[in-house]
């Protein structure tokens, strides 16, 4: 009988977690921060290959991710809570009973990264959570910063902290300040740190002899006076500026300005940027400054052309910025901006020009429209600097142009209603008023006209300006069509033509619609009801709820 043999064949499976660590590490490289953390979850080995501060640090880098202050104590905040749980579950000795909470902690780095696309990912969607501050009387002042908001009311200061999950009120002091008395007016509140400082103005029987006063608030004590500052004259000869971290005081007589670092004791001026007397002309007093310059529009005498004067701080050197082509002196720099080593001035509604600060040479000149020194339309003009790209004003008032920073033209942001703004009213007109810039996030205020209906609409829209990224670094703009970006509305109120006129504030995480009766405002950070300590570690990238 012949004898029939069955052989057997063993196929052996190969997973991913039979690759060694280095090679792990390796994949990872490949991919992007999203896939990656998802990657990590899925068991315990891969989250310990992939958890180190390293990787993320890189991760967050090349993704260019905006981290906010805001970001990182919420995941400080989430961490610790996590280090509480773990030694709270721990005292039953029994480990295998922990779950995700027996992994290795997760990288601080990690969870900013995740914790900040969901934040990018909640401004570009539209998911926040709304808030009202009510109450206020009609006469109020308002000033912010990244981590306060203060509201000044005749007899009554208030203080909160924006700078976390929702806000929190700090503070109520009754103060001896009267907004309703006509020799007096406080016409700014700057935030410095934790201290507010109240800019006053004061006029006497005298015409032209008004003076202004400065106080500053403690706002993490009761808002308890810290110090004053007197002996400055009018707006007209004294322009006050708060520019990052230092407080600039412009002399418009003695063409000089001082720079000052605010603390909680008197403050004297850290340095002193002159100019030789008669060469340049200051009417505006706009300003702007990073760490290394300060950058202010002027007219050049005695040829009265538009120029900006620009002082390094550090040594005090000071250059004139002059147009690249000669300029009507009819046009001035509206608006000024400095970022890293780059200086940048809007003549008018009209032209662009960007500056190497530590030269003075002209980079990028760039007609962004048609204007005319002649024309009597009431418009605005803007300038917004951000990490690698401008945004600014474009031809038509209600769209947004985004630059690099080098002057080429990426694309625009274009308001994703408009049509029905124009359907509804034919002859209302739309402008852009302000544009503000957190991470990779446009915020911008649109004014929408209505002669028809005697009213104002203040448009609230944001814009997720992160595709242009991409074009940075290509060399052929030329053959690529403009990306064109929508935006959409947060928030909208009307108003009557004649009404006190609203404010917008925003920080890394929140818009604040500030309106003559109260603040509205809106909380990107948490828009939903948090996950409890033992849910938020164990969920995958993606689950995050914040």
């Amino acid at each position: 009988m012949e004898q029939t043999h069955t052989t057997h064949t063993t196929h052996t499976i190969t997973t991913i977690l039979a690759l060694p660590n280095e090679v792990l590490e390796t994949v990872g490289d490949h991919l992007d921060g999203l896939d990656l953390a998802s990657l990590s979850f899925v068991c315990r080995r891969l989250h310990s290959v992939l958890n180190k501060d390293i990787i993320w640090q890189e991760v967050i880098r090349t993704e260019k991710i905006h981290v906010a202050g805001q970001v990182k104590d919420f995941a400080e905040t989430v961490l610790t809570e996590i280090k509480i749980e773990r030694e709270r579950v721990t005292d039953t000795d029994n480990l295998g009973t922990l779950g995700p909470l027996s992994l290795s902690l997760t990288s601080p780095y990690k969870l900013e990264y995740i914790v900040a696309r969901r934040v990018k990912s909640n401004w570009a969607e539209g998911h926040y959570k709304e808030g009202m501050i009510h109450h206020f009387s009609e006469e109020v002042r308002i000033g912010a910063s990244q981590d306060y908001l203060v509201a000044l009311e005749s007899g009554r200061l208030r203080a909160w902290n924006i700078r976390g999950k929702w806000i929190d009120l700090l503070t109520t002091k009754p103060v001896n300040i009267s907004l309703e008395n006509p020799n007096q007016n406080v016409y700014q509140i700057l935030v410095s740190g934790s201290i507010a400082l109240l800019c006053f103005t004061f006029s006497e029987q005298v015409a032209g002899s008004d003076y202004q006063h400065i106080q500053a608030y403690d706002l993490l004590d009761g808002c308890q006076l810290l110090w004053e500052k007197s002996g400055l004259l009018g707006r007209q000869y004294h322009v006050i500026r708060l520019l990052g971290s230092h407080l600039y005081i412009l002399d418009l007589l003695m063409e000089r300005v001082e720079v000052y670092h605010i603390g909680r004791t008197q403050p004297t001026p850290t340095k002193v940027l002159v100019q030789q007397p008669n060469t340049v002309r200051i009417p505006h007093g706009d300003m702007s400054a990073s760490d290394k310059f300060l950058a202010v529009p002027g007219k050049k005498v005695p040829e009265n052309s538009p120029v900006i004067c620009c002082w390094n701080i550090q040594t005090g050197e000071r250059r004139i910025l002059s147009p690249d082509r000669a300029v009507c002196p009819f046009r001035w720099f509206q608006k000024s901006a400095v970022k890293d080593d780059m200086i940048y001035g809007l003549l008018n509604r009209f032209r662009l020009i960007g500056w190497d600060g530590r030269d003075g040479q002209v980079i990028f000149s760039l007609d962004l429209t048609n204007s005319s020194p002649g024309d009597n339309e009431e418009t605005y003009s803007w300038l917004e600097a951000g990490p690698d790209i401008l945004l600014t004003v474009h031809q038509d008032k209600f769209v947004v142009s985004i630059l690099s920073s080098c002057g080429r033209v990426l694309g625009k942001v274009c308001p994703a209603d408009h049509l029905d703004w124009i359907i509804h009213d034919p002859e209302s007109v739309s402008m852009v008023e302000e544009v503000c810039l957190t991470g990779m996030t446009a915020v911008i205020r649109i004014l929408n006209y209505s002669i028809q209906k005697n009213s104002i609409s203040c448009i609230i829209l944001s814009s997720d300006i992160s595709p242009v990224l991409g074009r940075l670094n290509r060399q052929d703009e030329g053959q690529l069509d403009e990306i064109i970006l929508m935006a959409h509305v947060v928030a909208q109120h009307i108003e009557p033509l004649d009404s006190p006129h609203c404010q917008l504030l925003v920080n890394d995480t929140k818009v604040f619609d500030v309106q003559p009766l109260g603040i509205k405002f809106y909380d990107y950070l948490i828009p939903e009801e948090r996950l409890s300590v033992g849910e938020l570690s164990s969920c995958d990238s993606q689950g995050v709820v914040l």
